[in-house]
């Protein structure tokens, strides 16, 4: 059963408001939680310069940080206070935690190497923190003593989900209210329609349901009080039933005049419907031919740079394109009728033939066919085919096609890639220096011999070796810091001193450069760099400097 116009009214209805009601909330959500989430940034960065400037007060009177007592109650009191900060607390430069909320981390160290880079800041910092249970927005305040030092961190922070549980309370009293406002305007949605449409529409449907019951004789006039849409309808369908039966008189005279000449023309129409059937047998077989034959040159010759063929089960060509032409070196007058066999030597003719042969047995088309061809100018041209057989309704092999490919160009980059190839690594295998790449975790990647003398290691050893297998914990966390400056900003860095750890654990100094690696399509990928071995260089600068203490000569 069909819904009535008042219900598909109501329906209509009801989607529009349901999708306003919708989307009203999630963009109050989305305004809500980016506004209220910068609120909270900021009222906790004016907390913590609140706890800042009290501990300042206190480093006033020249009281050391590290002698000031008691501070832990101001922490505790603003957390208490500001029920939405999780932890409130006061750091050294080296994470050490001097005071904190909670007693039981007072003298714990921070080993976070993020929060260690925004406790040694000296600038205002935020960041997400993800602690053991949730995560946390982190706010660090720098701490400058009376000469200007940095000399401690305020760090204040907040529950992420403390946003989405404010803007999900915020979505249920929008989604509260809206739902009464929404029921209210479906009362009043029906009550209107009930009113001005579907009363007059019923009236309306009752006199054409009665018009329609009448005889066949004059028309029944139909009133309607009403002047609004409804009383146009009903008007119109008045006229329209005079309309009709106007038509309905010429109908029925112009039908009598059509069965007399139908009867009058029916053997003429029997001789023209045999000779249209015939004509449209042929028109049909006309047009599955015009059919295959547009689909072939629509899959074959549109817009294809590739040489195409066809040729019979000898090798002669019959059907080709214009790149074909271009490739072989031939106008197209030439070489239609033309055998395989002219375009190459004997042996290379000989290798095609039984490929072909192979193709006309088996069925299976071949595929990267190499072989190499004189053009009509004499150029030799490399050439990738294909070979498939062509056979007629009855299955059997009538002919040969494929698809042939100009390599040339492929197969002299490809020597010109091995030639520099070779090239570049005798370069870098000639040179004392050592070479290296590494990927973005610091792991070698590539190197050359120079490298493995200078660390000790074989190249099986130092394949994929890190760098923390090398260098002391010191060293590693300041590679860390410089690969991760060149990785942020894409300059190349130049490093003086490097002490790496030798096989056999000897120190051997080394000073390299190092620059980002990028992939074709600019994404960092790795590092490499040139190191130099300056051991020896180092020990005669120590030499020089203990020479003159072991004379006994005085300096000036």
């Amino acid at each position: 059963m069909g819904l009535t116009l008042r219900a598909k009214v109501l329906f209509i209805s009801v989607a529009v408001l349901c999708a306003a009601i919708g989307a009203n909330t999630l963009f109050s959500s989305i305004l809500f939680r980016g506004a209220y989430s910068e609120a909270l940034q900021e009222r906790t960065f004016v907390i913590g310069e609140a706890l800042k400037s009290e501990l300042e007060k206190l480093l006033e009177s020249g009281t050391p940080i590290d002698r000031v007592r008691g501070f832990e109650v101001q922490c505790r009191e603003l957390v208490t206070q500001y029920s939405d900060i999780s932890y409130a607390m006061v750091v050294d430069p080296n994470g050490k935690i001097l005071f904190h909320d909670t007693p039981s981390h007072h003298h714990q160290v921070i080993s976070d190497l993020d929060i260690l880079m925004g406790i040694q800041s000296q600038e205002n910092t935020s960041r997400i923190y993800s602690g053991a249970k949730e995560a946390f927005y982190d706010f660090t305040i720098p701490v400058f003593g009376l000469n200007g030092d940095h000399v401690a961190a305020v760090r204040v922070g907040f529950p992420i989900g403390l946003i989405s549980k404010k803007t999900g309370s915020l979505i249920m009293r929008t989604v509260g209210s809206s739902l009464f406002f929404f029921g209210l305007g479906i009362l009043l949605l029906i009550t209107f329609i009930s009113f001005w449409v579907a009363r007059p529409l019923a009236e309306l449907f009752a006199l054409i349901q009665g018009t329609g019951q009448q005889t066949s004789g004059s028309v029944q006039p139909i009133e309607m009080d009403s002047s609004d849409e409804l009383g146009l309808v009903t008007r119109a369908f008045q006229q329209i039933k005079l309309e009709i039966k106007a038509s309905d008189e010429k109908i029925r005279k112009y039908t009598r005049d059509l069965e007399m000449e139908a009867r009058e023309r029916t053997p003429k129409l029997r001789t023209s419907y045999e000779r249209l059937k015939q004509y449209i047998t042929e028109r049909k077989s006309m047009e599955e031919s015009l059919w295959r034959l547009q689909k072939r040159y629509q899959t074959i010759l549109e817009s294809i740079e590739d040489g195409y063929y066809e040729s019979d089960l000898e090798g002669n060509l019959t059907f080709f394109n214009d790149s074909l032409c271009r490739i072989f070196g031939y106008p197209r007058g030439e070489l239609v009728g033309m055998n395989t066999r002219q375009f190459s030597d004997e042996k290379t003719a000989n290798r095609v033939s039984q490929a072909i042969e192979k193709v006309c047995l088996t069925g299976k088309p071949a595929k990267a066919l190499h072989f190499e061809i004189i053009k009509k100018d004499g150029i030799r041209r490399h050439l990738e085919a294909s070979v498939s057989v062509v056979k007629d309704s009855g299955d059997q092999p009538i002919g040969l096609r494929g698809i042939i490919r100009d390599i040339t160009a492929r197969r002299w980059m490809e020597g010109e890639l091995r030639e520099s190839e070779k090239r570049y690594r005798t370069i870098l295998e000639s040179i004392e220096d050592g070479y290296y790449e590494v990927d973005i975790a610091g792991n070698f990647t590539f190197f050359n011999e120079a490298l493995c003398r200078m660390l000790g290691y074989t190249s099986d050893e130092l394949m994929g070796m890190n760098n923390q297998d090398y260098m002391s914990p010191v060293d590693s966390k300041r590679a860390y810091k410089i690969f991760k400056n060149i990785y942020q900003t894409g300059k190349s860095t130049r490093i003086v001193d490097w002490k790496f750890i030798r096989k056999d654990g000897s120190i051997v100094h080394i000073e390299s450069s190092a620059s980002l690696i990028r992939n074709s399509e600019g994404e960092p990928t790795g590092f490499r760099g040139i190191a130099r071995d300056t051991t020896e260089r180092k020990r005669m600068e120590e030499a020089l400097k203990t020479e003159p203490m072991q004379r006994g000569t005085v300096l000036p």
